[in-house]
């Protein structure tokens, strides 16, 4: 309606031939074109109904509105004054911590939230998986390459701290492209890559209960592991006999890379390995370097691990 009025008296403005009424339309346009430029918001979403003729189309305009998430008040100073200075965002909240952001993302419901990666308190990681309301998130950070790659394959964007225009620029664009889409970019997807991208911790020792006590077994000094029943026997270099309750899976899955799997019972660290001997069907004998020389026989379907492993 307001376009329709702008029109209608640039219309009479160039086509009245007194100049008084001429020169007062005039004045009058160029009112409500400094109206348009202090008042106009910049489109985040294009809606319309389409109507019998598509220029009688309805249109809907409004910002992106945006939660801020970082630890750093000034860091949040920062990047508030650089999206407000687009005319692409609407401020609606900011927050200092994963379960600050958790309640606001499911009360204010932003479109947008650029979060920090990397803040004392709840995991983000762990925050963006338990809300319900999925916004599209850009990912402030300074992950290194790797984790660089998963933002850039399932999220709306990444931005590299410390933040500039240029980089801005190109979330805009990005979100531009995808704001009618409602997969919000996969957000599990980045979620389920960067966990599988954080280095596990590696344990160093095993726990063994004798009595009241519980003693920690080096795993260095572990030198083999074997199933047995419900059970799992590992042996130190003296051939001392330990137990654990634990599956012999379990310990394939957090024992450091030098353990290696050599047959369904067996488990041997590859650092006490110092003969091994063909043996027949494809097998091998693994003669370990400890107190007893003990002799393990390998599984045939483990043979070509064992072959790489040594270069045989």
């Amino acid at each position: 309606m307001f376009y329709s009025f702008f029109y209608l008296l640039s219309f009479v403005a160039f086509n009245n031939s007194n100049f008084m009424k001429t020169k007062i339309c005039f004045i009058v346009t160029l009112f409500c074109l400094l109206h348009l430029s202090m008042n106009a918001e910049v489109p985040w979403k294009l809606e319309s109904k389409a109507i019998n003729d598509p220029e009688d189309a309805v249109f809907i305009w409004r910002k992106w509105r945006t939660l801020i998430v970082d630890d750093e008040a000034l860091a949040r100073e920062r990047l508030k004054r650089l999206l407000i200075d687009t005319n692409f965002f609407q401020i609606c909240g900011e927050a200092k911590n994963g379960d600050e952001a958790q309640e606001l993302i499911e009360s204010l419901k932003p479109d947008v939230v650029f979060l920090d990666v990397q803040m004392p308190g709840k995991d983000i990681f762990t925050m963006l998986s338990e809300i319900a309301y999925k916004p599209f998130v850009v990912f402030c950070t300074a992950y290194d390459h790797y984790a660089l790659k998963a933002f850039e394959a399932h999220s709306v964007d990444y931005l590299v701290k410390p933040i500039d225009e240029m980089l801005l620029k190109r979330t805009i664009e990005k979100l531009q492209k995808i704001s009618g889409q409602s997969d919000n970019f996969s957000l599990q997807s980045v979620i389920d890559t960067i966990r599988n991208m954080e280095p596990k911790p590696v344990p160093t020792t095993i726990p063994y209960k004798s009595g009241d006590k519980t003693m920690l077994i080096k795993l260095e000094n572990v030198v083999f592991f074997e199933a047995e029943d419900k059970y799992v026997n590992f042996y130190n270099t003296e051939g001392t006999r330990f137990m654990s309750d634990q599956s012999l899976k379990t310990f394939t899955e957090k024992l450091p890379e030098y353990f290696i799997r050599v047959s369904k019972s067996v488990i041997v660290n590859k650092h006490f390995i110092s003969e091994v001997h063909r043996y027949f069907r494809g097998k091998f004998i693994l003669v370990m370097d400890d107190a007893k020389k003990t002799k393990i026989t390998s599984g045939n379907t483990y043979a070509e691990a064992i072959k790489n492993i040594f270069g045989l």
